[in-house]
């Protein structure tokens, strides 16, 4: 029952990361010109979209090859979410916060898979 608890929740909170990726992505381009902001802003949320984008690849190459991520990848995802989470109070609009939310949820389901 614990097994089956906990995969539920693994798999729960992977789809839910999925989801506010996938949610920031069309938000960010629908809303991307319509925001009237500066250009460092617009590059901060670009970058922050591709900080999460790199952690989204990270754990799906998990599920492929997991020695060789846990060994040379996995410990990229503390600067990874450090880096996104400066980005996302550098950039603006609601995409932001799903970029937030989707970026913390992969680092802990990978935190939880591989203890780093």
């Amino acid at each position: 029952m614990g097994d089956r608890l906990y995969l539920a929740l693994w798999y729960g909170s992977a789809a839910v990361a999925l989801g506010c990726f996938i949610y920031a992505a069309v938000r960010l381009a629908k809303d991307g010109e319509a925001i009237d902001v500066p250009k460092w802003r617009r590059v901060a949320a670009i970058c922050a979209f591709v900080t999460v984008t790199f952690q989204a690849l990270i754990f799906t190459s998990m599920l492929w090859a997991p020695n060789f991520v846990v060994d040379g990848v996995v410990p990229l995802m503390r600067p990874a979410l450090i880096a996104c989470v400066v980005l996302v109070f550098a950039a603006k609009g609601s995409a932001r916060w799903w970029l937030l939310g989707s970026s913390v949820l992969w680092y802990l389901v990978l935190n939880s898979m591989v203890d780093v």
